[in-house]
Parts: C-alpha cells; sequence; structure tokens
C-alpha cells in the first residue's frame, strides 16, 4: 500500500498549516477556534476537530494504532523539502511492530511534484512497489506519453468549479497590501531569505548605470526599489544631482499599492540623502488591451483560427476545433465582423448548438467594436449609446467592453487602445518581476516589452515554476520570528501580530496558488518563459534559479 506525500495525523498537518496553531490542542482544551482561512481555505474548525478525534484520525497514537492493524506491505514516500509534514513522524509511525514490512522513501522534491520528471519519478516508484507486491519481481516501468497526462488533467480541471474574481483590482489590492490594519500583505515576503536572495539577483542582473532608465513594471508594493537603496553601492547612483543618476520608473496598477511605494521610497531617500527626483511613479495596467487576439486576426496577422487558442477568456479550445472543421464563409465573414441580420442570427442557431452560438456572437460583436460598427443592441443599457453618440458617430475613446453585452467570452474592461502606455525605445532596462504569470495575455505584454525597450537594451523578468511549494519559506520564517529572540520585527508590530500577518498572508499565498491550479493565472517553466521571449523578439536569452533551494523560481536575462 504504497502512500503518497501524506501527513502522518490531522494535529500535525493542521499545525504545520497554520504556522503552529494547534486547533485541536486547542479543542481539547475547550477553546472555540470557530471558522478561519487555513492556506486560502475556509475550515470550520470546530467540527473539523470534533470528526478528527471521533474518526480516530487527530492524533499521532491514532496513526500508531492504525498502522500495527495494517498487515500488508506498506511504503510511504515524502518529499525532503515538504516543510508542510514531519518526517520524524512519519519514521515513528512505520516503526510500529507489524506483520507487513515497512518501508520510508525519501524523494528529492517539496510538497509536492513542481516538474514532469518528479512527477514521473514518483509514478516509477509507486508502479514499481505495486509490481512487486503483486508480481513479486521487478519490471521495467514505461513512461506515459506526457500529451496523455496534460489532456486528462486539463479534462479533468474543465469540469471543476472555478473559483471567481469579479474584481481583480481589489483582489490584487488585498494581496499586496493585507485586509486588515495588523496585515502586511506581500511585505512579508520581502522579510524572507529566499526573497531577499531572488530579489538580489533580479538587481545584480539589471546592471544599472548612470543616466539610464529603468522601467519597474508590476511593482507592487516597491520591494525593488526597497532593496536596491539597502546597497550602498547603488545608493550613491542617487546621491547624484547632476542629472547623472538612473530614472527608475515605478509602476502598477493597484493605486494604494503605488502610493505605499511612493511613501516607502521617500522614507528611505530622505534616511540616505537620495536624490528623490530620480523616482518617478505612474499608475498603469501592463496586460494588453484583450482585444488584441481579435485585431490580430482581423489584420491577418492570425493565418488560422487556432492561433485564438488561449488568448480570449471564455473562448474554450473545442470551440475552435469546432470552427477549424466546419468552417465556412458565412462563419468566417461572422468571426470576422459582419453586421447581422436576423436571418444570419436564425441560420447560426440552426447550424450551432446554443452556447456554441452565443460564443460566436460574442467574437461578432467584439470584431465590429475593433471595427468601429458597434450599434445600440450591443449595449447591456442601450442608452448608453446615445452617451457616447457624437453626432452620428460613436466616441470609440469613451468604450470599453465592459459597457457590452457578452454572454460567454470576457473581455475585462479592454478599449480599442491596444499598447500600454509607453513610447516606443523608451527604456534602457525593464524589470518585471513575478508579473507575467498573471497576465492573461503574457506574449503580448513581452512584445510590448521589447518595443518600448532601446535597442541592445536588457529585460529582466521572472516566474514562479508551475506548482511551486512555499512551504519552506512561509515554515522557515515563522519559525525565525519564534525562536530567535533577536529577531527584528517589521513595521512596528509585535512578534504575535507579526506571526499573525505571515499566517495571513500565508493563506492569500496559497489561495493565489489554487487560482494558478485552476487555470486563473500560469506559473511558467524554463521552457514556457525561453520560447515567450523568442516570440516576443528577444535574444540572447539567459535563465537563471532563484527562490530557495529548491528553488521556486526563474529568472530570464534577454536583450532587445
Amino acid at each position: 500500500m504504497p502512500t503518497a506525500w501524506g501527513a502522518s495525523d490531522a494535529q500535525a498537518a493542521i499545525r504545520n498549516a497554520t504556522g503552529g496553531v494547534d486547533f485541536i490542542g486547542n479543542y481539547q482544551k475547550g477553546i472555540s477556534c470557530g471558522v478561519t482561512n487555513v492556506l486560502g481555505h475556509l475550515v470550520d474548525n470546530d467540527r473539523f476537530c470534533s470528526d478528527a478525534i471521533k474518526s480516530g484520525m487527530a492524533f499521532l497514537d491514532d496513526a500508531k494504532r492504525d498502522m500495527a492493524k495494517i498487515q500488508i506491505p506498506v511504503t510511504w514516500l515524502y518529499g525532503k523539502y515538504d516543510d508542510w509534514i514531519n518526517p520524524g513522524r512519519i519514521r515513528d509511525i512505520m516503526s510500529i511492530k507489524a506483520k507487513g514490512p515497512r518501508e520510508v522513501v525519501e524523494l528529492p522534491t517539496g510538497h509536492m511534484p513542481t516538474t514532469n520528471e518528479e512527477a514521473l519519478q514518483t509514478y516509477r516508484l509507486i508502479t514499481k512497489y505495486i509490481w512487486r507486491y503483486l508480481f513479486i519481481e521487478d519490471t521495467e516501468i514505461l513512461d506515459s506519453p506526457p500529451s496523455g497526462a496534460t489532456k486528462l488533467r486539463n479534462a479533468e480541471w474543465s469540469r471543476t468549479p472555478k473559483s471567481a474574481i469579479r474584481n481583480q483590482t481589489d483582489y490584487w489590492e488585498k494581496y499586496l497590501l493585507g485586509q486588515g490594519q495588523l496585515e502586511i500583505g506581500f511585505d512579508v515576503m520581502a522579510e524572507t531569505q529566499e526573497y531577499q536572495g531572488f530579489m538580489a539577483k533580479q538587481i545584480e542582473l539589471l546592471e544599472i548605470h548612470s543616466r539610464e532608465l529603468v522601467g519597474d513594471l508590476g511593482s507592487g508594493t516597491g520591494l525593488f526599489n526597497q532593496a536596491l537603496m539597502n546597497d550602498e553601492k547603488y545608493r550613491r547612483l542617487f546621491r547624484s544631482s547632476n542629472g547623472s543618476c538612473p530614472k527608475i520608473l515605478t509602476v502598477d496598477f493597484v493605486n494604494s499599492a503605488l502610493e505605499k511605494s511612493r511613501q516607502r521610497l521617500s522614507r528611505v531617500a530622505a534616511h540616505h540623502d537620495l536624490n528623490e527626483g530620480c523616482f518617478e511613479f505612474r499608475l498603469a495596467n501592463l496586460e494588453v488591451s484583450r482585444l488584441k487576439p481579435i485585431w490580430r486576426l482581423l489584420q491577418g496577422e492570425y493565418f488560422s483560427v487556432t492561433k485564438l487558442k488561449g488568448k480570449i477568456e471564455g473562448l474554450p479550445d473545442y470551440s475552435v476545433d469546432l470552427w477549424t472543421k466546419d468552417y465556412s464563409e458565412f462563419l468566417h465573414e461572422i468571426l470576422r465582423g459582419k453586421i447581422l441580420t436576423s436571418k444570419d442570427v436564425r441560420r447560426l442557431h440552426k447550424e450551432f448548438s446554443r452556447g456554441e452560438a452565443e460564443i460566436i456572437l460574442d467574437m461578432n460583436r467584439a470584431a465590429r467594436f475593433v471595427l468601429k460598427k458597434l450599434v445600440a443592441e450591443d449595449f447591456k443599457d442601450p442608452r448608453q449609446f446615445c452617451h457616447v453618440l457624437e453626432g452620428n458617430h460613436l466616441d470609440y475613446s469613451k468604450l470599453d467592453t465592459s459597457l457590452l453585452r457578452f454572454g460567454k467570452l470576457n473581455f475585462r474592461k479592454s478599449t480599442l487602445d491596444l499598447s500600454l502606455p509607453f513610447q516606443d525605445a523608451q527604456f534602457h532596462k525593464i524589470l518585471s518581476s513575478i508579473v507575467l504569470s498573471y497576465l492573461f495575455n503574457p506574449e503580448e505584454s513581452l512584445q510590448e516589452f521589447h518595443r518600448i525597450l532601446k535597442p541592445e537594451g536588457k529585460l529582466v523578468v521572472s516566474t514562479f515554476r508551475p506548482d511551486v511549494d512555499m512551504s519552506r519559506v512561509y515554515t522557515r520564517l515563522i519559525q525565525q520570528v519564534e525562536t530567535n529572540p533577536d529577531y527584528v520585527i517589521p513595521h512596528n508590530m509585535t512578534r504575535d501580530d507579526f506571526l499573525n500577518a505571515v499566517r495571513s498572508f500565508a493563506n492569500s499565498a496559497a489561495f493565489l496558488l489554487h487560482l494558478e491550479e485552476e487555470g486563473h493565472f500560469r506559473f511558467l517553466s524554463r521552457v514556457e518563459l525561453k520560447t515567450l521571449l523568442e516570440s516576443a523578439g528577444f535574444d540572447r536569452i539567459n535563465l537563471y534559479d532563484s527562490f530557495g533551494y529548491p528553488p521556486q523560481a526563474y529568472i530570464a536575462v534577454a536583450s532587445k
């Protein structure tokens, strides 16, 4: 009976996941915990603790008792770098005398496999042990085709209800800043050794010099500026008042985060006598208008509708496959913005199912927006049509897709401004730290980064790796705070308040990873990151592992 990445007992599992809070121990003492957020999920702790105790799954002694009863072979696999579990407790359980043999295997992974090779290694081991038990012999284990596994994963996730992010700005504001007075949001990350080393590496790779314009695109709360100013070597560059200092343009789309970044910089500049005029701040969204793929289709840049796969939210791959299979002149005209008659609509519903017809009508409406052929019926509120009417023509500069009727596709608040708000060849260097994954069409943003870089300009961009495992990062920070009496608590907080802030951000980060699993975001592999950069026109691409050990992020350096 192989078991992979299992927890030894509920008490240890919940204590590790919450950074040391012993819900089950408290419950035994009569302390009610109520509903709390545990790694991004709301848990009714009183009910959880009651069920765990009644089911005999709460304590280490429960697990030992059950293990003694299992008469078949047991092989327990766990990740060497998984700080959500305690290997000592696993070995304690497996040392119990029983009729069946016991074996503990340590894998060089974290909480879960984070690469195809790690997953395959686990699959081979589990299959080997099952085969050996059934047939009393070893055999060669053949890997399943990666394409089949990917197809199965996508099919399973397509049937799973997804979390909704109704307001992206609000979501990121809470993630970056926290939700209460005693929360500090993403600033928790700056306290970890892993993030400090990661940011230092990005700064090193940027190689900032005098008179350069550097864009910090997707700045969050300004941790790049903070890390930069923590180094005296860089502080010297920003003390010049003769115009030779570098210029840093700090950009984010969450205004409150940008304001926090501005205030942070002002404090540091005053403390170190820096030229604050070397820093500018701008509110801007780094996501290119979601109408850009529609524009590319209409311009003939996409030779086939298959190029639309993955580029429009709400457009399933199977819909594109259906169009490709039954492509016709009629469909061609609709997708390219034909003004439809009632006869056209009836024919569309006759040839396609209701859901597919709605998707095609959404595509037609988006195409007519790009072509500036909207009519009153396209608006959620037809009266809005009159509000943006200038004479006999619509003022498209006042329009975005949130005003229009879209049943299946989601273009959010896209406008006909299809470029980022920066000039051609504006920057000498660009940093975009852990941002690409949260943009729906990262390839479009990278093409814009290429446009706004000067010739020979440098881009430093980073991403978490797929299935990133933050267990070590958070548990190590919590252990430092709890065990080191000399640890300097930031933000003038008490030790307990800071620990609660760390736990709160761990919950937010865990929910973000859950959103990545659901497909809202996409963390990139080494190959995917390099491929995106190459497609955007960059060359001399070098990639580096970073963010702790095992590394949880990739940093790419590329040139224009």
